[in-house]
């Protein structure tokens, strides 16, 4: 039982581990490029006022 989970169950696991980091680091880069397109990196952060 031990070697079956070693052997077929860890392994499928880790590579699905190595998918989802590939996937949130695409949707970072598409995130800093929509955020540099929409020139929001340019402008000084939004302050709201004190009343």
């Amino acid at each position: 039982m031990a070697q079956h989970f070693r052997r077929e169950v860890v392994p499928r696991l880790e590579a699905e581990q190595r998918a989802i980091e590939m996937d949130i680091g695409g949707v970072q880069e598409f995130h800093a490029a929509m955020l540099a397109e929409s020139g929001a990196l340019c402008q000084p952060p939004h302050r709201p006022r004190r009343l």
